[in-house]
């Protein structure tokens, strides 16, 4: 190794350039791979195997009514265990006069028979006494920091419980989010509506069920959805048409929203694939520079072999070396990703916790990366020279050109990489652009949405106290508004059949406040008359001629009036979730009905600040009076600013995919510096010559950068293929999307270039304008 140690000294720029560039995709690396580690974790925190999440299909997602469960217990008996339990819920604690936000979970004992939580004192049985509650190991050490805990008795949203075991769970588990107490679902005052009413009291709850083993998840699934057709006569047909089954490993990644802890599949393959990129272009670096380097030990190795190393050991030699550099390069990224994870954080908007990745499977896995790299980095160029007969290197019929044309086919990689990273990175900044200025279909400006508590009382003085301040300049009441459309209804199409209208509900103030474009109308405006969406009516089969509401069955099924008439085209959710095939109906309610389920549209001032202040004041002034919880709404703020907000994971991913772009073309930069100058000072002789014979600075300029200009051509003629092929993909899943467009990629190759002569350009330079005569001294 002291040969070793003697050549990178001997070498300190190169040998600067190649742990730097593979320091930092390591670093990068390992945040990744503890990323993948994390969340793929989360997928199996729980047995998994014949274990489901039963919901349905349609707007409710997983959400089911409180007697899902016994209605299939009842009827399925390839049901071994099933459980009940309502997730995620705000409240508030009382304990020792002193009120506490808390987390609350609802749930049966058998909850715990399929998340497998772990009791520190108690067991799930004491939920069967419903004034009973446990507490998780946290808030139990913050709460009673005595440590007893359990005897000691609380009031929960007014209820008075008894602590009765304390669990373990100091953050989300899995699909679990984080509790401060379970409570049992069978409350008798909690859920009093919803034991009234079983079967059609739809809310926040869930049903996971563990099969019979071998038990068909296809034959369970179309037998659930046959004892939901006998047993929600109301909402079957009407908000669903079947259930749906979700394993547990697969509900982490499924879009089944609800209260569920869900991770971001796109995100893990993004940063998977950039992280593989980044270490991939270092990787050509590290080999490149090892290869071309080679030829400066050639004499060494020669020597070896020729007192008996033998070509096995050239190899080891080699391996063993770069395992050695590799090792030290990993220690190093180490200390880059402590330091990194943190902006990583902020820049992505997901949580990365490094320390999840020591764990056997992780701590096998970042030795795998630093085998497979040295192994690479190694064996090239132990090949590279084996090929080569000691006899020639001692003779010194070696020469460097033996490795130009592998040491170019690496830098076109190399290149095709950050070609296709920095046309991505332009792309996604251009299609995030374009989705900002995607057009709503209706009038959003100054209108800010806040959501009711559900209390008719309350909804009344709220209505009466946003009319009288002065910020407020009218007020509407809707379910949602455009942009976010919750809830829908089936009905039929005007050839029979089923389909569900997403609807919107909302008052005669609130439509003319959002000030849609009315391209016909039918009749005049009344309770539970409907206007359609122009792709509404096409989907129902409906035109001028053909719009009488029977034809779609709204009117036996949900009540509906008639047709008001036809409205342009609106947005139904943000521009990240809208498609092509988005419509939607608008329901005009009377306000006192609106009144019981809807949400505040209030057309404020322009200025926003002021504005949304004296609201907020208002709203949680009342609350405190009515004695309700201080919580701030899911829907509380500007549209505009919540359509803005929903784009802020392709914000994530556009500055993700730019900081990758950045490092891969500065890793790329550094080893074309590098290359440009080991193969410039390889050629000092012959631009010596050459000088000596007339050649000018220019000529000689050229002559020397038209090779890497050429490299960098070929690697466009491959990148841009690709890039334009990824960019599709990448545009294929936005409704409303930007053009790849020819001159970006006529920008990328001008990029290309430049930042290839920016590399160059001073190592050629400072070659061509040296002193010939000491370039020969020197050879």
């Amino acid at each position: 190794m002291k040969s070793y140690f003697r050549f990178l000294e001997r070498n300190k720029a190169y040998t600067a350039v190649q742990f730097t560039g593979l320091a930092v995709s390591l670093g990068f690396v390992i945040i990744v791979f503890a990323y993948l580690v994390q969340e793929l974790g989360k997928k199996y925190e729980f047995p998994h195997e014949d274990t489901y999440v039963v919901g349905c299909d349609g707007g409710t997602g997983l959400g089911m009514s409180y007697g899902t469960k016994d209605a299939l217990d009842a009827a399925m008996p390839e049901i071994a265990l099933s459980s009940k339990f309502s997730l995620w819920n705000e409240s508030v604690a009382e304990v020792g006069g002193k009120e506490l936000k808390i987390e609350r979970h609802s749930a049966d004992k058998e909850f715990f028979g399929i998340f497998p939580l772990k009791f520190l004192s108690g067991s799930p049985d004491v939920l069967d006494d419903y004034s009973n509650v446990l507490l998780s190991s946290r808030f139990a050490a913050e709460t009673f920091p005595e440590g007893d805990a359990e005897g000691r008795t609380m009031l929960i949203d007014g209820q008075a419980f008894t602590v009765a075991g304390v669990f373990e769970m100091d953050g989300d588990r899995g699909v679990l989010p984080y509790a401060d107490v379970i409570v049992s679902i069978d409350h008798p005052v909690m859920y009093a509506d919803y034991i009234k009413d079983p079967n059609n009291s739809f809310g926040p709850f869930s049903v996971a069920v563990r099969l019979v083993p071998g038990t068909d998840p296809e034959d369970f699934t179309a037998k659930a959805t046959k004892v939901y057709e006998k047993t929600f006569d109301l909402a079957f047909g009407l908000f669903f048409n079947s259930a749906r089954v979700i394993r547990l490993d697969k509900l982490y990644f499924s879009d089944s929203g609800g209260n569920y802890v869900s991770g971001n599949r796109n995100m893990l393959l993004l940063l998977s694939l950039a992280g593989a990129a980044l270490l991939i272009s270092a990787v050509f670096n590290y080999v490149n520079l090892n290869t071309a380097l080679s030829g400066k030990r050639a004499k060494e190795m020669a020597v070896r072999e020729i007192y008996g190393m033998g070509g096995n050991g050239l190899y080891r030699t080699w391996i063993k070396e770069s395992f050695l550099f590799t090792s030290l390069c990993f220690a190093a990224g180490i200390i880059i990703a402590v330091a990194c994870a943190p902006y990583m954080e902020q820049l992505s908007g997901i949580h990365i916790d490094l320390s999840r990745s020591l764990v056997p499977a992780g701590i096998l896995g970042y030795l795998a990366i630093i085998a497979i790299v040295s192994c690479i980095s190694g064996l090239i160029p132990a090949f590279s020279l084996s090929r080569i007969s000691a006899v020639a290197i001692t003779k010194g019929e070696f020469r460097f050109r033996n490795k130009m044309v592998f040491s170019r086919l690496l830098i076109v990689i190399q290149n095709i990489i950050s070609i296709v990273l920095i046309c991505l990175a332009i792309t996604m900044s251009r299609q995030m652009r374009h989705l900002m200025d995607m057009p709503v279909g209706a009038d959003t400006e100054d209108l800010y949405f806040f959501t009711d508590f559900g209390e008719n009382n309350l909804s009344q003085v709220l209505y009466d106290g946003f009319k009288a301040l002065p910020c407020v300049e009218e007020v509407g009441l809707a379910s949602g508004f455009p942009g976010f459309v919750r809830g829908g209804q089936y009905g039929t199409t005007a050839d029979g059949k089923d389909l569900l209208y997403l609807n919107l509900n909302l008052d005669t103030v609130a439509f003319r406040m959002f000030g849609f474009d009315i391209l016909q109308e039918y009749s005049a405006m009344s309770d539970r008359s409907v206007w359609f969406s122009e792709a509404a009516m096409r989907m129902a089969g409906l035109d001028d001629e053909a719009h009488d509401i029977s034809l779609t069955s709204l009117d036996s099924r949900g009540g509906y009036a008639d047709i008001c008439g036809v409205v342009s085209d609106f947005a139904v959710a943000d521009a990240q979730r809208r498609s092509a095939d988005d419509f939607c109906i608008l329901v005009i309610r009377k306000t006192e009905d609106m009144l019981r389920w809807g949400g505040f549209v209030l057309k404020t001032v322009p200025d926003h600040e002021n504005a949304g202040k004296m609201i907020e004041d208002f709203w949680r002034k009342t609350l405190s009076d009515a004695g309700l919880p201080d919580f701030t709404e899911a829907f509380n703020h500007y549209i505009d600013d919540y359509l803005s907000d929903c784009m802020d994971t392709a914000r994530d991913n556009g500055r993700l995919v730019t900081m990758f772009m950045v490092l891969a073309v500065m890793i790329s930069m550094l080893g074309m510096v590098s290359m440009s100058a080991f193969y410039i000072s390889e050629r000092a002789r012959d631009i010596a010559l050459r000088r000596i014979y007339g050649s000018t600075v220019g000529e000689e300029m050229w002559h020397d950068m038209r090779g890497f200009m050429a490299v960098v051509l070929v690697a466009d003629a491959v990148a841009i293929p690709l890039a334009w092929w990824l960019c599709g993909r990448y545009l294929e899943q936005f409704y409303y999307r930007v053009d790849v467009g020819a001159w970006v990629l006529t920008a990328v190759v001008l990029i290309s270039l430049a930042l290839t002569a920016v590399s160059v350009v001073l190592q050629t330079y400072k070659a061509v304008t040296a002193n010939p005569v000491d370039a020969l001294r020197k050879e």
